[in-house]
């Protein structure tokens, strides 16, 4: 927004799709500056800070981050409500090690104390859910030990008829109480605390104590997990509304911070400028070790300008230990140099030229780290997620030592600079609908959503992984296809357009994308990761159900297919392909002309058979079509609206039934040959003006008598360059003379 700015050391520039949502749980500091259009993919993606160039090729990236939802980030901001959270701004946010997220967790509490009361109360402050489980009331001050003296604290038995058995809804609660499955500190279930106002003393959920419980010092203890709409959690031992013990917790879960400094904000040691550059975890014909072995390796980068101490550094699988093995005392390696580590299990093999790991990389799918000692823990310094590498196939950077553009490469290039992305050779949008209404119920949302197919016409199977889908042109960078999607050979690939990025993806079978298809019509495509297309279809509004694709599948003639067939071949035999018609440049016709036009069409389908031509609704009554020829003539009477018109041509196919293309012919109705008038110019002349029409020829003849006599032409034949023309008179002598203009062609 011009003319914005942002203050050294503020928090104030918080966007949002919501206005309102974002104050509302977070406080009036999250105000929400305007208003960010777009879904952050929820799987993988990449969100950037540019500053606007001349040109998008002198954009200037001002800050940007690389993030998935899968290990290594945080798992906190993996749909547990954390936010991802910048640890150093002063070094950006390129990596993985600069960034953390705060998970929620369960809090315990506990109290020693005698109680005076008989009845245990819960209530919130406001219009707040909260979930608590395992709650305890013992004899003594040990937390848990002996009898409870509560029933049902651990809400693992429900009776038949109340869900949360032995608990009430005290007095007015404005409260629900129920079960939660998904959520238990411990055993399977949790109570979920629901208030639509604030509680009270006389508006809670409450347990009756047994006598026991006021017989001596009693520990009272619980779990609770902390909410985004919670305040307080009060809890109260007393006789009825008075008296007795009370404390109030605090409930809110502060798992994000906009608009305020981040929560665990501080200064880190410079990041090295090292990478993980790229991974084979098949390698049956590459490189060896000193003994001739062959293994699995990946390449370390160091893209600074000194060498590098490599001394402490680790290397770990996804699923291990950060520390799995450590780099030997001394290693390092030099300033743009390229370094390979066998990653084989094998680290009795490792020698000063050939290191090789305690772990072995995974086959097909995995990740490798890369890490340091940090204090007293280690921080991730970069990382590689790999899946679906086949044999000999390489994964990694271009260019190299950076994190943002990695994705399957060209070929392995161990200890030297990679080579490009293995380019997409071909793929097509081959099948799309976007107007499902009971065709096909998308599993993972529950309801009938958009969808199109992809197919791969190639001999080889293709990557998609890293590539950009989109429902927009302006918006090619769309959707970004994470790791995992390779079609095989002549395959397909059922693409759900249901705002649900991530949602159910299976590789191989289903991808999940965060946009809708528009239903009035619009584009699909599939664009490199520098905006090249792949493949884009344009469509028009389909009826309910029905779908649009290729015959043959990935070819380049687009029809209404006989019934939708994901994941499969198109049904184009069923249902011919319509006509292909040649669109016509407006005509300009005067009124009292004829208007003559050749309609041209041509049959897709194999072998192609002749076309009938006919009319559309609303044609002019006195306008007429040959069937056979396609030849449309209107005589525009004289009295006919001036202005744009269309009549609609229906061409039809042979076949039974036919196939149609329904075509339009727009026509500019101007007046007819008529003389404008008779002027003086500047010069005292007269001036003749007339009508024409642009691209026409004209000639103007003269003679002294209207019956007699031979008509002389004035000058030169005119060709028209608009809808008039005025032309001057030369003097004469005659006390009168008669003009007519003729239109030559």
């Amino acid at each position: 927004m011009c003319g914005t700015w942002i203050l050294p050391g503020s928090f104030t520039l918080v966007l949002s799709r919501d206005r309102t949502t974002v104050p509302a749980v977070h406080g009036p500091s999250a105000s929400v500056f305007d208003v960010f259009p777009n879904d952050l993919p929820t799987e993988e993606g990449i969100l950037a800070l540019v500053r606007p160039g001349a040109s998008p090729d002198q954009d200037m990236i001002i800050s940007r981050v690389r993030f998935e939802s899968r290990r290594p980030w945080p798992e906190g901001a993996n749909g547990k409500g954390g936010s991802l959270q910048l640890i150093d701004a002063a070094q950006g946010g390129e990596r993985i090690g600069n960034w953390g997220a705060i998970e929620r967790q369960w809090q315990p509490f506990k109290v020693t104390t005698r109680f005076t009361g008989t009845r245990l109360q819960f209530w919130l402050d406001g219009i707040a859910d909260l979930l608590i489980d395992d709650v305890s009331l013992v004899a003594g001050d040990i937390m848990g030990a002996g009898e409870n003296l509560l029933r049902n604290g651990d809400f693992e038995t429900p009776s038949s008829t109340n869900a949360v058995a032995s608990w009430t809804l005290g007095g007015n609660a404005p409260a629900t109480s129920s079960l939660n499955t998904l959520w238990s500190h411990a055993g399977s279930n949790s109570l979920r605390l629901s208030f639509g106002a604030a509680g009270s003393a006389s508006a809670n959920v409450y347990q009756d104590l047994p006598a026991a419980a006021t017989n001596g010092v009693c520990t009272l203890s619980f779990w609770y997990l902390p909410s985004f709409t919670a305040n307080t959690l009060s809890v109260r031992v007393g006789n009825g509304s008075v008296g007795g013990y009370k404390t109030n917790l605090a409930a809110r879960a502060i798992l994000a911070t906009p608009g305020r400094s981040n929560s665990f904000a501080q200064p880190l040691p410079p990041f090295p400028p090292i990478w993980l550059n790229e991974v084979e975890s098949s390698n049956e014909q590459g490189i060896s070790d000193g003994s001739g072995a062959r293994g699995p390796w990946v390449e370390l980068y160091n893209a600074g300008a000194g060498a590098l101490d490599l001394s402490g550094f680790t290397l770990a699988d996804g699923d291990l230990a950060l520390n799995s093995w450590t780099f030997p005392v001394g290693a390092s390696i030099n300033a743009g140099e390229y370094k390979v580590v066998f990653v084989d299990g094998r680290p009795e093999r490792s020698s000063a030229q050939a290191w090789h790991a305690s772990f072995a990389l995974s086959k097909e799918s995995g990740s490798v780290l890369l890490s340091r000692p940090l204090s007293s823990s280690v921080q991730i310094l970069d990382y590689l997620n790999y899946e679906g590498l086949k044999v000999d196939q390489v994964y990694g950077a271009y260019p190299d030592g950076q994190p943002f553009d990695r994705a399957l490469l060209a070929g392995p290039t161990p200890a030297a600079p990679n080579l490009p992305p293995d380019q997409p050779r071909r793929l097509a949008i081959n099948e799309w609908m976007s107007d499902n209404v009971s065709f096909r119920l998308n599993g993972a949302t529950g309801k009938f959503d958009d969808w199109f197919e992809i197919y791969n016409p190639e001999n080889v199977g293709v990557t998609l992984s890293g590539l950009y889908l989109s429902a927009s042109r302006s918006a090619a960078q769309g959707y970004l296809v994470p790791p995992g999607f390779l079609i095989e050979p002549h395959g397909f690939l059922m693409v759900w357009c249901d705002k649900g990025a991530g949602t159910g993806n299976a590789p191989g079978v289903e991808l999940h994308t965060n946009f809708k298809l528009p239903k009035s019509g619009g584009t699909i495509g599939i664009y490199a990761a520098n905006g090249a297309i792949i493949d884009e279809v344009t469509y028009d509004a389909q009826a309910p159900n029905s779908a649009d694709g290729r015959c043959p599948d990935g070819g380049s003639v687009i029809a209404r297919l006989a019934v939708g067939s994901p994941n499969s071949g198109n049904e184009c035999s069923e249902v011919p392909l319509p006509p292909i018609v040649t669109p016509l440049p407006t005509s300009l016709v005067r009124q009292g002309q004829t208007l003559a036009l050749q309609i041209l069409a041509s049959d897709p389908n194999v072998p192609p058979q002749p076309l009938r031509f006919s009319l559309g609704p609303g044609a002019p009554i006195d306008a007429a079509i040959d069937s056979k020829t396609g030849v449309l003539t209107w005589a525009v009477p004289i009295g006919a609206m001036l202005g744009g018109q269309s009549i609609d041509i229906v061409v039809a196919t042979s076949a039974n039934p036919p196939a149609t293309t329904l075509a339009s012919v727009f026509i500019d109705i101007v007046p007819s040959l008529r003389w404008n008038g008779v002027t003086v110019g500047q010069n005292g002349l007269l001036q003749l003006s007339f009508a024409t029409l642009p691209g026409k020829t004209y000639r103007v003849e003269f003679r002294d008598e209207l019956n007699q006599g031979p008509w002389v032409q004035m000058s030169g034949d005119i060709t028209a360059t608009s809808l008039s023309f005025t032309l001057p008179v030369p003097p004469n002598e005659a006390r009168q003379r008669f003009y007519r203009v003729t239109q030559l062609n």
